[in-house]
């Protein structure tokens, strides 16, 4: 039923994800569900479950780029980029900001790490983190853009963004 019902959301996102043909987003479709359905637990509601499968399709499309990319290096190969994907060093460069964005995010306190994870990982509302941590939503909110802030001008700094 899982499959059935969110196997348009994983492909979607995938697709989006990667830019890769049909038929390597639908190898990485497969393989994410599989993640999908061995760690699957009880989430609070369908938009929760929604936000958790794009975020499993998500993390798989990149370990799938990483994992290419990895072989390319090793091999010392050349291949010919598959259509739609816009180039391996622009591949490389948004892994490597992507690297950079979970490293920092283990460096957060615990308690700020998990409010982000279920805000834009798991799609729950202020309001809903607010409950969890015995917090009021405009302090969560707080937190949680004091935080993205300050990521955000790290990211500018580390990356020369302007």
């Amino acid at each position: 039923m899982y499959y059935e019902a969110f196997f348009d959301t994983m492909f979607v996102t995938v697709k989006h994800s990667t830019g890769c043909d049909e038929a390597t987003c639908l190898d990485i479709v497969q393989d994410a569900m599989l993640k999908a359905v061995r760690k699957m637990k009880a989430l609070k509601s369908h938009q929760h479950t929604v936000a958790w499968t794009k975020a499993v399709a998500k993390t798989t499309a990149y370990d799938f780029l990483r994992k290419r990319q990895r072989h390319r290096r090793m091999t010392g190969s050349m291949d010919r980029i598959e259509p739609g994907v816009a180039n391996a060093e622009q591949e490389i460069g948004e892994l490597a900001r992507l690297a950079w964005v979970q490293e920092q995010l283990k460096e957060l306190p615990a308690e700020l790490g998990s409010m982000i994870g279920l805000k834009y990982r798991m799609g729950w509302t202020l309001r809903e983190i607010g409950e969890k941590f015995g917090m009021k939503t405009g302090a969560v909110d707080g937190k949680i853009r004091r935080a993205m802030d300050e990521l955000k001008q790290k990211a500018a700094r580390e990356f020369e963004i302007e």
